[in-house]
């Protein structure tokens, strides 16, 4: 008789946590853009390198648990996953922080993506007062994505296995089910969360360019203003 040799566990959680770091990557462009538009073009470097380094991660830890992606998780896997994804994510996200030249240490660059994605709020920024947009707007982002939580980031655009999703998203200490699968809530709380954004964005706008801020800062603080402020205010 053949005795099938067990799966070692550990490539499908690095594929999951692949995916999550991805999208960090990802969301790193979106800085990357802002710096682009304001002809921060050190910044914009910073982020470049940083996004590729990141994605390479996730590609690497994809590729090696890619085959046995259909592998089921256990909820404590799933457990894994999330806390795996949170600790690679915060020393890749804390690169442009740390490139910046805008903190003392990379443990002051990590305590600072880790209070955006737990939204706390606390900082050990430098010279904020001249604080480039990219940097602003990464900041701003983290704060914003930790609210609904990176694992939702992933589980809404990167995954539709249904059974593992589930086991990743209340390894996060998430419980909200606004469908009967982890999936369609992820995304779900990702469009609210977005409709809410848009609303809130150009309600701080018009309040922005009341004092008197040109238009393209006053829709930028609006934006960063409602990310990091209002976020709380979710009914989620």
């Amino acid at each position: 008789m053949m005795i099938e040799k067990p799966i070692n566990k550990l490539y499908p959680i690095c594929y999951y946590i692949g995916l999550i770091i991805m999208a960090l990557g990802a969301l790193q462009l979106l800085a990357a853009l802002i710096s682009a538009l304001y002809s921060e073009w050190k910044i914009l470097a910073v982020f470049l390198v940083t996004a590729s380094i990141t994605v390479l991660v996730g590609i690497g830890m994809i590729s090696g648990g890619y085959r046995y992606k259909s592998v089921k998780l256990s909820f404590g896997e799933g457990t894994v996953v999330a806390s795996g994804a949170w600790l690679l994510g915060t020393m890749l996200c804390a690169m442009p922080y740390y490139l910046s030249g805008n903190y003392l240490s990379y443990l002051d660059c990590c305590f600072d993506v880790m209070s955006g994605l737990t939204t706390t709020g606390n900082c050990l920024i430098q010279n904020m007062d001249h604080l480039s947009n990219g940097i602003n707007m990464w900041r701003h982002l983290l704060t914003f994505v930790g609210g609904q939580g990176m694992v939702v980031l992933a589980l809404t655009f990167l995954t539709k296995d249904q059974s593992d999703a589930y086991k990743i998203y209340v390894g996060e200490a998430k419980d909200e089910k606004l469908f009967p699968n982890a999936v369609s809530t992820s995304r779900q709380i990702w469009l609210i969360s977005l409709i809410y954004l848009a609303i809130g964005t150009v309600i701080m706008t018009i309040a922005s360019l009341s004092a008197g801020l040109v238009p393209d800062r006053a829709f930028l603080h609006g934006m960063w203003i409602y990310m990091s402020a209002c976020l709380l205010s979710l009914p989620l």
